[in-house]
């Protein structure tokens, strides 16, 4: 449990009654903390092309699994 009472950036804000009575007391956590983003996440186009990588060396690991399979049956 939270016990500290300050502000931590991007997490926690202590507000006063009246903060939450502008927002008619809704406690709904992006209304008082904005959560950070990072700027360095992958372009759709990078993710897929990770994806499509990832896709085919799972293939070639399942041939190679099946492969080895075989031999102990």
């Amino acid at each position: 449990m939270y016990r500290a009472f300050e502000n931590v950036e991007n997490y926690v804000l202590v507000n006063s009654f009246e903060d939450l009575a502008e927002n008619e007391f809704n406690l709904n956590i992006p209304l008082y903390v904005e959560k950070f983003i990072e700027d360095n996440l992958p372009s759709v186009e990078e993710a897929l092309a990770d994806l499509k990588t990832a896709w085919e060396e799972s293939l070639k690991a399942e041939v190679q699994f099946k492969m080895t399979l075989k031999n102990y049956i």
